[in-house]
């Protein structure tokens, strides 16, 4: 029986030799660049990947499945891509890795960092700076799935108040409140952050726009 080929693709070759290769059962082959690519991908049943070629699409006669090296397919699912591929994602993941960076970055906000940095670069003591706190600022979370789940709870865990957006406005436990995506305008005009997590479609690109710019504070 021949063994299926999986094509592991990744700019990065550090995270192809992060992959472990059985023993048996199937033929790894690593790329990380394109033209690595175009000569492994039409032996590939199986393809994991972060931003495949398109253009090597044509090439993939065999391909079966793709699995994304992340919880977003909006670069996947292009018209190169034959309709007979079943694409998954990795949701469940980056959660707790997120929340650390959506949460670092509104610290560096409340703590006036870019202030520090440039009296540090300038060599010089600045005694005059106030800093602020997350606990009691508002941020609306605008795409309530498992990363925006998990944002919430690490902000609720700051003293932060959590507002949502989702397309109906089912309530989560995660959230004081949440709206529907047609009430979005009232969730924007209360926050101090918004941290928008939305799959990439035709339906959600431009979503955040002068309109909702305007309402913000």
């Amino acid at each position: 029986m021949t063994r299926p080929t999986v094509l592991v693709y990744h700019a990065d070759r550090r995270y192809a030799e992060l992959v472990r290769v059985p023993k048996r059962g199937v033929s790894v082959r690593i790329a990380a660049t394109p033209s690595e690519a175009a000569g492994a991908i039409a032996d590939a049943e199986i393809l994991y990947a972060w931003k495949f070629p398109p253009q090597l699409y044509a090439k993939a006669s065999r391909l079966k499945w793709m699995q994304v090296m992340g919880a977003g397919v909006d670069w996947a699912l292009v018209p190169e891509l034959p309709p007979s591929v079943q694409v998954t994602r990795a949701p469940g993941v980056f959660g707790p890795w997120m929340a650390e960076y959506v949460l670092g970055w509104c610290s560096w906000v409340t703590q006036k960092m870019k202030t520090y940095r440039d009296a540090q670069r300038q060599r010089r003591w600045d005694d005059h700076v106030l800093p602020d706190r997350l606990s009691g600022k508002t941020m609306t979370i605008v795409g309530l799935g498992d990363i925006g789940r998990d944002i919430a709870r690490v902000a609720r865990g700051l003293g932060m108040r959590v507002l949502g957006v989702s397309r109906r406005g089912r309530p989560v436990r995660e959230a004081a409140r949440v709206y529907p995506v047609t009430a979005m305008a009232r969730a924007l005009r209360e926050a101090d952050f918004v941290v928008l997590l939305l799959p990439l479609t035709a339906e959600t690109r431009g979503i955040i726009g002068p309109d909702a710019l305007a309402v913000m504070k």
